[in-house]
């Protein structure tokens, strides 16, 4: 009698967990910026166990010329809801909250360098810890009455299939 092989997905049905680790999650965070186009933005949230309300989050925009990021400020995410390491955030580059921007903000150059930076502000500025808590998205910005259109592409690195 022969054995017909089997597809672990099969075997566990839909959903196969893929657990990454920072190099893995940065990649595939650089593979969906890749596609983003001027008037597109990425956001990249991490699943606090407290539940905290903004999560910690980063974003970029994507602009004809240039990529704007941004990392969750003291003003949205008071550092008694959840750790900042302001001082880790001036190391990499970023800019210090202000009038006009009120998150913490840089600019990037290319897909690769905005996943690197988003995940490193959370995990280095923001204390997140665990890539196992990363999901992302993407969208649209508001063009007239619309009020912009997501992407149909969510990803979360732990139940990713």
């Amino acid at each position: 009698m022969t054995l017909a092989p089997v597809r672990l997905s099969e075997v566990l049905g839909t959903l196969v967990a893929v657990r990454l680790d920072w190099a893995g999650l940065k990649q595939q965070i650089a593979e969906a910026a890749y596609e983003l186009r001027p008037g597109q933005f990425i956001i990249v949230e991490y699943a606090t166990p407290s539940g905290c309300d903004p999560e910690p989050y980063s974003q970029a925009a994507f602009h004809s010329d240039y990529i704007q990021l941004e990392v969750v400020s003291e003003v949205y995410l008071a550092a008694s809801q959840w750790p900042i390491d302001a001082e880790a955030l001036t190391r990499a580059g970023w800019h210090e909250p202000g009038e006009v921007v009120e998150n913490w903000w840089r600019n990037a150059d290319s897909a690769h360098e905005t996943a690197s930076l988003l995940v490193q502000a959370l995990r280095r500025g923001r204390s997140c810890w665990d890539p196992q808590r990363f999901s992302w998205q993407m969208g649209t910005f508001p063009h007239g009455s619309d009020g912009g259109l997501p992407i149909t592409r969510e990803v979360t690195p732990a139940r990713a299939g």
